[in-house]
C-alpha cells in the first residue's frame, strides 16, 4: 500500500460524524458504516471481509472472529467483535445478534489497519504537538522588589496554530424509546448534564425512575461501560440510518436517499 492511498486510509473522520462520549468518558465513536465506506471509498476491491461465528455454552451467539485482508500488503487483521448482553436478553433474532457482533468487528480491525484511530489516541494534531515552546525564567522586578514571570518564546520558528473549534453537545435519539431492562419503567436521561458539566461524569447515562427496581436499587446504564448488565443497547441512543432507495424508484435530480 502507498503512502497516498495509507494517508486517505487513516485520515481523520469529519468531526460531525463522531458521536461523543459522556463527558469524562473515554470511548467517541463512530458507526460502523462509515468505517467500511472508508474501504469501498480508498481501497475499491482491494479488501475482503470475513467471521466466523462465536457461540457460547448455550449455544447462543455472543460474537463473531472477524479477518479484514488487505490484499495489496496481503495482510490480515484479526479482531473479535462482540455482543451486547442487553440484546441477548431482548431475545432479538440470531441474525440481529450477528450483525451486532459483526459490525462491532469491523470497526475494531480497522482499528488496527489506523482507521478511526484519533478516537483512541484523542487526535492530537501536528499544530498542537509543535506548538511554541515557552521557557519561563523567574526574575526579580527592582522597584517592587517581587518576582515576576518572563516568559521567553523558543529560538525555533511556530507554524501558524489554528484558533479552537466550537464544539455543539448533541444528544441524539435512538430507533426505540429506553425503557429499563429489568421493569419496563420509564429511565432519567443523564447525558446532556453530563455532557455540560451540570453533573458528575461518573453518573449513569440513564437510570430507572422506578424506586422499586431490582429490589430497590434501580437499574443503571452507560453507552459505554465494561459491565455487560449496565451497556445501553444500541437502539437507544443510535438514529436510524438513510437507506438507499431501490434504482428504479430514483428520479433525476433527487437523491438517492
Amino acid at each position: 500500500m502507498d503512502k497516498e492511498t495509507q494517508k486517505k486510509l487513516t485520515k481523520n473522520f469529519p468531526k460531525e460524524v463522531v458521536m461523543k462520549a459522556p463527558k469524562g468518558k473515554y470511548g467517541d465513536y463512530v458507526p460502523h458504516h462509515l468505517y467500511t465506506q472508508r474501504l469501498v471509498d480508498v481501497i475499491p476491491g482491494g479488501y475482503d471481509y470475513t467471521y466466523e461465528v462465536v457461540r457460547g455454552a448455550d449455544n447462543s451467539i455472543i460474537g463473531a472472529k472477524c479477518r479484514l485482508y488487505i490484499k495489496s500488503t496481503d495482510q490480515t487483521i484479526e479482531e473479535v467483535g462482540d455482543v451486547d448482553v442487553n440484546a441477548v436478553k431482548r431475545n432479538i433474532t440470531e441474525s440481529e445478534l450477528l450483525k451486532l457482533a459483526v459490525s462491532d468487528g469491523i470497526k475494531r480491525c480497522c482499528m488496527r489497519l489506523g482507521i478511526g484511530l484519533e478516537l483512541w489516541t484523542g487526535g492530537v494534531s501536528e499544530e498542537h504537538h509543535y506548538a511554541e515552546k515557552v521557557e519561563v525564567k523567574p526574575t526579580t522586578n527592582r522597584e517592587t522588589n517581587k518576582a515576576e514571570v518572563v516568559s521567553t518564546p523558543s529560538s525555533a520558528p511556530s507554524p501558524k496554530v489554528d484558533p479552537p473549534i466550537e464544539t455543539i453537545t448533541i444528544v441524539t435519539k435512538g430507533t426505540i424509546e429506553p425503557k429499563c431492562l429489568s421493569c419496563d419503567s420509564e429511565l432519567w436521561d443523564n447525558r446532556l448534564d453530563k455532557a455540560n458539566g451540570k453533573i458528575k461524569a461518573t453518573y449513569p447515562d440513564w437510570k430507572c425512575k422506578n424506586k422499586d427496581c431490582d429490589n430497590g436499587n434501580p437499574r443503571i446504564y452507560y453507552i459505554d461501560s465494561f459491565a455487560n448488565d449496565k451497556k445501553a443497547p444500541e437502539e437507544w441512543f443510535m438514529p436510524e440510518m438513510p437507506k438507499a432507495k431501490d434504482i428504479d424508484d430514483i428520479e433525476e435530480g433527487v437523491a438517492p436517499f
